[in-house]
């Protein structure tokens, strides 16, 4: 039973692989999946093999290489966001095949955030703050508080609705901690105290 569930999920996986952006060569067992920044690399073999995957620029620049030493086949992810944005080849040569396949890679463009806020301590009270956000176009914002250690030690949905104002009791966090505010696009201020 092991082995026919074991053998559903491997038939399961590899359709998804296939069904995302993938790519595959006939005659080597190599697929690139490419995830905005993140490409994953899935080699297959039948040998015990030394493996060579480098990356090239459009200029054919190397711009990262790795040897992988490998029993049957590995996974490796690659994060592109450090790269410029283009077209890149990733490269395997295991010595008896070769696989090249190109990937284009976009950078993520994110909208500046029209959203503000401002963190003031209530006067005469120990640990006490005020989180301010002037009316903005989001109806939600999440709010986390993380203490001294960076710890997150508190985190909630906040409905706005107009100007948004709330006393915070920090105290118990530790007498340094900062505050993030979180719109609905993904846009995040950081706040300290």
């Amino acid at each position: 039973m092991k082995k026919i569930l074991s053998m559903i999920v491997a038939i399961a996986i590899s359709g998804a692989v296939f069904a995302n952006n993938s790519a595959r060569v006939s005659g080597t067992d190599a697929i690139v999946t490419n995830n905005g920044a993140n490409v994953k690399l899935y080699y297959k073999s039948q040998t015990t093999s030394k493996v060579v995957v480098s990356i090239y620029n459009e200029s054919h620049k190397l711009v990262f290489s790795e040897t992988v030493h490998q029993e049957n086949g590995f996974a490796r992810p690659y994060n592109f966001s450090n790269l410029e944005e283009g077209t890149y080849t990733i490269d395997v040569n295991d010595g008896g095949a070769h696989y090249a396949k190109q990937v284009t890679y976009k950078k993520e463009k994110r909208e500046k955030s029209e959203m503000h806020a401002r963190l003031t301590q209530v006067v005469g009270e120990t640990g006490k703050y005020i989180l301010s956000i002037p009316k903005s176009a989001y109806k939600t914002v999440t709010v986390k508080i993380y203490n001294e250690s960076n710890r997150l030690t508190y985190s909630a949905e906040e409905q706005l609705d107009g100007d948004f104002a709330k006393v915070y009791n920090i105290g118990r966090f530790g007498s340094k901690v900062s505050f993030e505010v979180q719109d609905a696009k993904g846009n995040v201020i950081t706040v300290l105290n």
